[in-house]
């Protein structure tokens, strides 16, 4: 049951950013994206990405250009400072995109843990996203109460997040139908920086535990009972006879030895 629950999580964590990937996705394969990069356009930047940040519920977007050079950045209201989480990232670039321009990973800001995709700007024909990047997209999501809501309700749980990135145990209390588990949510640098908790109940798993508890309890029962016919059994079968045997022959009584007999 632990098992299954946690393989659910970790589907339902991947759909729940799929709003996200779009957005990452469909304005870095844009011509007007590769002319607005190349030519610090906050005008066509302003126009069009805070809008963005509603539609696809995202709440931050970072802009640079080929040489890894801020060129713009918008925040939505929750967000407290506009700040991109890794430091110089010309210094960080080739680690960062080891494993191709697609990123994927968390960040803290101010205490609070986001999601952040990024994505190469190409233009409008490169539907292969082969081509050297003109530019770079990072767009976040806060792990917050409407995020946590979401994965609650598809995973029929209480997930919360804590920034405490301490390993613990997963807990299953069957007679109680309850389940506690832990996932670790990672830095771009593969580091912990915190984990989901999540709890969760099942009157099924309640249920199985109170039916194994009266198995076993009719399982003694039945035990119990088949020991005291064997060893009533015994009495009459064996020591019986033997204490009947052992006052014969200690009385050399010849006629209850044939009785016996």
């Amino acid at each position: 049951y632990l098992n299954e629950k946690k393989q659910v999580f970790e589907s339902t964590k991947q759909l729940s950013h799929s709003l996200l990937s779009a957005f990452r996705n469909d304005y870095t394969i844009w011509d007007e994206m590769v002319d607005a990069v190349e030519n610090r356009d906050d005008e066509w930047f302003g126009e069009n990405l805070p809008e963005a940040l509603t539609t696809y519920g995202a709440d931050a977007v970072w802009i640079f250009n080929s040489n890894y050079e801020l060129v713009y950045c918008t925040v939505g209201e929750q967000v407290p400072k506009s700040e991109f989480p890794i430091d110089d990232l010309s210094r960080h670039a080739k680690n960062l995109y080891k494993d191709g321009y697609f990123v994927d990973f968390h960040a803290r800001i101010d205490e609070k843990i986001y999601k952040i995709m990024g994505a190469p700007v190409q233009p409008t024909t490169d539907i292969e996203r082969s081509t050297e990047p003109r530019g770079y997209m990072f767009v976040a999501r806060e792990l917050g109460d409407s995020y946590l809501k979401e994965l609650s309700l598809v995973n029929s749980a209480t997930v919360k997040v804590d920034v405490n990135s301490q390993a613990s145990e997963s807990v299953v209390n069957t007679y109680e139908g309850k389940v506690r588990f832990y996932e670790p949510i990672y830095g771009w640098q593969g580091q912990t920086i915190g984990r989901f908790i999540i709890e969760s109940y099942s009157k099924v798993l309640e249920r199985d535990a109170v039916l194994l508890s009266q198995q076993v309890l009719l399982f003694s029962i039945s035990m119990i009972l088949t020991m005291i016919v064997i060893f009533t059994a015994i009495a009459v079968l064996i020591l019986g006879p033997l204490h009947k045997l052992s006052s014969a022959m200690a009385n050399s009584d010849r006629q209850k030895l044939d009785d016996l007999i």
